[in-house]
């Protein structure tokens, strides 16, 4: 469908991780004269997923797509140390993309609004997230989760679910940023994985003025940014005391979690701006250019 494309423009960007593989892989045989670049969400968990029986032909041909690009970018430093350890990639032929936020339209509520429903809110369907360790959590506030994901709800315990996910939201985004701002806290569950997932609703929710509870995971992307007690709090993964805890330290403390709050927004406006995009564009195509 893109072929047209890819043999009549200087160079081709995908920021899928499917589609990636597919344009290193077919775009050059088909005559492709774009320079090709595949972005990467999650390559460590990309075959992972894949049943074991067909485990071996599938990293075959992630490593012949990511061989067959020009240029491969990561959204974390774990993720991409880990594609050019298992793949045998050149470093130089990959980059980081630094993710950011519209901190303009995700923003905190006004005074009324702010934290009024009192929930404990989740989001996010990608299979790394662990909702069977915030649901085993004591929580003194009830749970509100939105996600695709199928999980099992403990007998007498608060939860409630909203189904979506990222290809079929049920909510549009000005009723998610409602979410937030109506919730007293956002916890973000994560397996121990090395992707960098997560982040969307992490920086929303800190746009938005909201305390994050956010899992240290290995793939943790822009660790030198979180400062846990001061704009958000990081906790183990999988550790239903830690998270527990926390959760209770930030529901009992209104000071504690307004300036949380604020400290996230802070970070937010200071470094995951849309603005760091911008730059993360032209210095990917600055790269991509630069590739042999």
């Amino acid at each position: 469908a893109v072929l047209p494309e890819l043999k009549s423009n200087d160079m081709a960007i995908s920021f899928t991780d499917g589609f990636s593989v597919s344009l290193g892989r077919h775009a050059r045989v088909l005559g492709a004269r774009a320079r090709l670049v595949g972005g990467f969400h999650g390559i460590s968990t990309f075959t992972e997923r894949t049943p074991p029986l067909f485990r071996a032909q599938a990293e075959a041909r992630t490593r012949a797509g990511l061989h067959g690009l020009d240029h491969a970018f990561f959204f974390g430093d774990t993720d991409r140390q880990y594609a050019i350890d298992t793949y045998g990639l050149d470093p130089a032929r990959t980059s980081l993309f630094r993710f950011g936020i519209d901190t303009a339209f995700w923003t905190p509520a006004p005074a009324a609004d702010d934290g009024r429903d009192g929930v404990v809110f989740a989001a996010g369907s990608d299979p790394s997230r662990d909702y069977a360790t915030l649901l085993a959590a004591h929580c003194d506030a009830p749970l509100r989760i939105l996600s695709g994901l199928s999980f099992d709800i403990p007998a007498g315990k608060a939860v409630e679910q909203i189904s979506g996910s990222f290809h079929d939201m049920a909510i549009t985004d000005d009723v998610l940023r409602d979410i937030y701002r109506r919730a007293a806290l956002v916890v973000v569950p994560l397996k121990d994985v090395l992707q960098p997932t997560g982040y969307s609703v992490t920086l929303q929710a800190m746009a938005c003025g909201k305390p994050v509870i956010l899992s240290d995971i290995r793939g943790l992307w822009d660790r030198e940014a979180f400062v846990s007690g001061e704009n958000c709090i990081l906790v183990p993964p999988g550790d239903t005391g830690a998270l527990e805890t926390a959760i209770a330290t930030l529901l009992n403390d209104d000071v504690l979690r307004r300036k949380m709050g604020a400290a996230a927004r802070e970070t937010a406006e200071r470094v995951f701006a849309l603005a760091r995009m911008d730059t993360s564009i032209r210095e990917l195509v600055t790269a991509a250019q630069k590739a042999d």
